[in-house]
């Protein structure tokens, strides 16, 4: 692996972790689904589908 490619992993993992945690946080005050999935798209700009991505896999 490249360095430059190793960068962008190592970022892309930081990324992944911090939207996880930003849908815990959030599911641990209570928020639904939909407030969850409008924030990840707005504050992430995540499309709909990356962020139902992102939201399935931390509620596994």
């Amino acid at each position: 692996m490249q360095l430059w490619e190793e960068k962008a992993y190592i970022k892309e993992e930081g990324l992944a972790e911090g939207i996880n945690a930003f849908i815990l946080d959030y599911l641990e005050d209570g928020k639904s689904k939909k407030v969850i999935i409008d924030k990840l798209i707005r504050r992430f700009s995540l499309s709909e589908e990356e962020a139902q991505q992102y939201y399935e896999k931390s509620t596994l």
